[in-house]
């Protein structure tokens, strides 16, 4: 039986007809609700109450009414949810039977012999009818009954009623063979462990009248343990000449195993006109487990490029199913510190399903008042699903003051696939997992990371302020940099750029001095001389004296007297030429600049360019980065640090390529230029013990 309604809506009986409550048997079921076990009134129109001596009516007890001459008509109230067997047998005065609207299940032989009913209207939610139910309710003329009862017995329907079954015509069934077939959710055509199915058998009456209390009979060749299906599952009326489509629940255990099942069914007709039987052969599958997860989250500052107090922030995350199994009734919740607060975004929620592979974003807009203690945000939010073992909560920690993207992610959902299942991500994998090491105090090196996205005179630089965050966090986590040694110029102007320069400069004279300059952004080439600009994004590409010139930039590097400086250029160039004219480079693209004659190089320089020559450079769309500042990543990611700068150079001239090919039609090789003299190419940048 199933769950009881919350709320129950009582029917309003005339006091008149009503029962004493003294005239009630009553067994208590728990739970304050109770079952009428007996009655010893005298009434002929009964209205059974919803409620006895404080307990809700549920059920009508087996025999309860049995035999009672004197019942015409009895209304059952909309508490009850079953009539148990026999419970108004031989009550052969009884007319009239309102019944509840609630009421699921009617037991074997509740009315047998009520030789006065005339009308059965059985209610709409009704789920199962016992064996010879109405048998030898000889007087009913009409029935109204659900389309199809899940479990129906045997001669359920009043089979000596002449109103519906006349001697001299008859119902006769068949199935279409064609048509039988298998609904399951996942689309596999398979029954797969935990799934709950449907059996489709379209049944056809060609006989001349209709039938009523017909039933789909199933049987398996091998029982199995774990399926579980109505074995007679009821039609209540198929007209003459029209097909009604049968739809029996199967529902598969967890413990499933792969295999197959066959099925006989046939078509059962109460006066024996039954179809012929056919067989159905079905795939079986293990059950797979869900797995649900958050997989990816981003951070950003509405305009801000650091997590600051006062500010407010979104968040971002990608709950995602990442296994092929179907996980159900998935509930989420939000767990802030207190203090935090939730500006928009609902602190906990619920889906219904996620598909393999599916997820589902999560949204929340967040502010940290100033009065908040500590520089850390610990967040962590709660997922549960249908079973209760496969869902892993998620905890992180922002840092106040660290840096975050500019503008909120815009989310294409994932709709799931069935197949080789690809995890949700805002970002790229590079910018997750990024390998932690050790500062080494002794090591004076420096970082300057420029990076220009917005311009005011050109088009903006696609990714460009990712690009520049990450390296950062590389730089701070992978090559062991304190962040007092690292200086981010998010969207530089000219005097941004000179600062990034003479901090780099004056830092290089340190003893034993390691200089990094990391820029992404646009570059300005002057055709005339074949000499490279940085353009600061206060620039104007028409006026080269407003502008950094590579030239000028190694020299200033190089004046520092550092042990090494190591520059990485992924620049990009607008297409803009010296008279200011539009852009004609294609949406996207990235256009490379010569970085310089390797003679003319100081000995204590080595610069990493995007392309050579006067190829475009271009971004990876995919993975939200340059493709040259993502090929970068990707190996400091893999070597932990420890690469040499020439094992990144021949990695960067054999990987760019082909990933230029994977990403889009185009050639795409970065330079790698240092003077002859170079002394450093083993140095590592990250040194590891034992490498």
């Amino acid at each position: 039986m199933k769950n009881f309604l919350p709320f129950i809506f009582f029917l309003n009986c005339a006091a008149a007809f009503a029962g004493n409550a003294s005239d009630f048997a009553l067994r208590d079921l728990g739970d304050g609700n109770a079952e009428i076990s007996g009655y010893n009134g005298r009434e002929n129109q009964l209205c059974v109450p919803a409620e006895i001596d404080g307990k809700r009516i549920v059920r009508i007890g087996e025999n309860a009414f049995f035999a009672k001459e004197n019942l015409r008509s009895v209304t059952l109230p909309e508490s009850l949810c079953e009539i148990a067997p026999c419970a108004f047998a031989h009550c052969s005065n009884l007319e009239k039977i309102g019944f509840s609207e609630n009421l699921e299940k009617i037991g074997a032989r509740a009315f047998f012999a009520c030789e006065k009913l005339s009308e059965l209207n059985l209610p709409a939610n009704l789920v199962s009818l016992g064996d010879e139910a109405f048998a030898f309710c000889s007087g009913i003329k009409s029935v109204s009954a659900p389309a199809q009862i899940e479990n129906l017995g045997e001669n359920a329907f009043p089979l000596t009623s002449p109103a519906l079954f006349p001697e001299s015509q008859f119902a006769s069934l068949e199935i279409d063979a064609d048509g039988l077939t298998l609904a399951e959710p996942s689309g596999n055509s398979a029954i797969d462990g935990a799934e709950t199915c449907v059996i489709c058998v379209p049944v056809k009456n060609i006989g001349n009248v209709p039938a009523y209390g017909s039933r789909i009979r199933i049987a398996s060749a091998e029982p199995n343990a774990n399926l579980e299906f109505s074995s007679a599952h009821g039609i209540s009326e198929i007209p003459a000449g029209e097909t009604v489509l049968a739809q029996i629940p199967l529902r598969a255990s967890r413990e499933l195993s792969a295999g197959t099942v066959s099925l006989e069914i046939f078509a059962e007709e109460p006066r024996g006109f039954n179809s012929e039987k056919k067989n159905l052969a079905l795939e079986t599958r293990p059950f797979v487990a869900p797995a649900l997860k958050i997989v990816d989250f981003v951070v950003s500052g509405k305009g801000d490029s650091e997590l600051k107090k006062n500010a407010p922030f979104d968040l971002q995350l990608f709950l995602q199913n990442t296994t092929a199994g179907t996980a159900e009734d998935i509930e989420f919740e939000l767990e802030l510190p207190a203090g935090v607060m939730l500006l928009e975004g609902e602190k906990s929620g619920h889906f219904p399903a996620l598909a393999g592979g599916e997820a589902k974003p999560l949204e929340f807009s967040l502010l940290v008042p100033r009065r908040y203690a500590g520089n850390e945000i610990p967040l962590r939010v709660k997922i549960s699903e249908k079973y209760g073992e496969f869902a892993e909560n998620w905890e992180t920690k922002l840092r106040i003051n660290s840096p975050v993207a500019t503008t909120k992610t815009v989310i294409a959902q994932n709709g799931g696939n069935a197949g080789e299942i690809e995890l949700a991500s805002f970002t790229s994998a590079v910018d997750k997992n990024i390998p932690e090491n050790a500062k080494i105090p002794a090591r004076n090196i420096f970082v300057a990371v420029v990076a220009n996205e917005d311009y005011r005179y050109v088009a903006p630089v696609a990714f460009a302020q990712n690009d520049g965050r990450i390296f950062y966090e590389y730089c701070r986590k992978t090559l062991g940099v304190p962040e007092s040694q690292i200086k981010f110029f998010k969207n530089a102007t000219v005097g941004d750029m000179n600062l990034a320069l003479n901090w780099l400069e004056k830092r290089g004279k340190l003893e034993d001095a390691e200089l990094i300059f990391y820029y992404s952004g646009h570059g300005v080439p002057d055709d005339a001389t074949r000499t490279a600009y940085l353009l600061p994004t206060d620039g104007n590409p028409a006026d080269l004296g407003f502008l950094r010139s590579l030239n000028d930039v190694y020299t200033q590097l190089a004046r520092s007297r550092a042990k090494f400086a190591a520059v990485f250029l992924d620049a990009c160039f607008s297409g803009m030429r010296r008279d200011n004219a539009p852009v004609v480079a294609a949406k996207g693209v990235r256009r490379a600049v010569p970085a310089g004659d390797v003679a003319s190089l100081p000995p204590n320089l080595v610069v990493f360019t995007a392309a050579s020559g006067d190829q475009t450079a271009h971004f990876a769309k995919s993975e939200k980065h340059g493709l040259f500042t993502y090929a970068l990543l990707k190996k400091l990611q893999e070597t932990r640090g420890n690469v040499s700068f020439a094992e990144l150079g021949k990695y960067l001239t054999e990987s760019v390529p082909e990933q230029s090919l994977k990403f889009g039609d185009f050639e795409q090789t970065p330079s790698v230029l240092a003077h002859d003299d170079f002394p450093h190419w083993e140095e590592k940048l990250y040194p590891q013990t034992g490498n």
